[in-house]
């Protein structure tokens, strides 16, 4: 990516279309690469509550899609 000028961005969540209209509008800020550990040192309530984050990650690109979709009608 590096040899292209692009420049990788984690962390994001939701919708693709979402998220890149997120960056283009700077609602998207870079953060440094977090360290991970590998999944098979992590406890179960690890694993547990990054499963819950997940979820509620998609519960708010769903939730940011029906605000966006009740600005349009208006």
């Amino acid at each position: 990516f590096k040899s292209y000028n692009i420049e990788a961005i984690t962390g994001t969540y939701g919708k693709v279309k979402d998220v890149l209209e997120e960056y283009l509008h700077g609602e998207v800020k870079y953060t440094e690469k977090a360290e991970h550990q590998c999944e098979k040192e992590e406890n179960k309530d690890l694993r547990m509550l990054k499963e819950e984050v997940a979820d509620l990650r998609r519960q708010i690109a769903d939730l940011k899609n029906l605000i966006k979709e009740i600005k349009e009608k208006k």
